[in-house]
């Protein structure tokens, strides 16, 4: 049992640790606005495939669309996906607290504020390179 905590817990980190890296190395040219729109983002890409696919003007609207509902039907997936990590979290630290004696339980809880206040930078940082 304390065998999975722990694999569950170090899954978690490395998933943070994979995506702030992936962040911190992605190149800053993604972040730069092509005629005011992010590049890579919906409109962007519906430029791309409007130029290379010669759309139509109603091809155009099908198209964007479709991309639209993907990028709605993702941002839900998103939320849904962040509550449920959330849930495992929680439920994994209450399992880990319970295993603590009192040091440990204040090391274990001054571990996860670093870990958060690392996080809240993190989306601060990629709210910045958005804008």
């Amino acid at each position: 049992m304390k065998k999975h905590l722990l694999m569950a817990s170090a899954l978690g980190l490395a998933l943070q640790v994979a995506t702030a890296t992936r962040a911190v190395a992605a190149p800053p040219e993604t972040a730069e606005k092509t005629e005011g729109r992010q590049r890579g983002g919906p409109g962007a890409r519906m430029d791309t495939m409007a130029e290379r696919l010669k759309l139509s003007p109603d091809q155009r609207k099908t198209v964007g669309a479709a991309l639209k509902e993907r990028m709605d039907r993702m941002n839900v997936l998103q939320g849904e996906f962040t509550s449920k990590r959330k849930a495992v979290f929680d439920a994994s630290d209450k399992k880990i607290d319970g295993a603590l004696n009192p040091d440990q339980k204040a090391e274990f809880a001054k571990m996860k504020g670093e870990m958060e206040k690392r996080r809240d930078e993190f989306k601060s940082h990629r709210r910045d390179r958005k804008e």
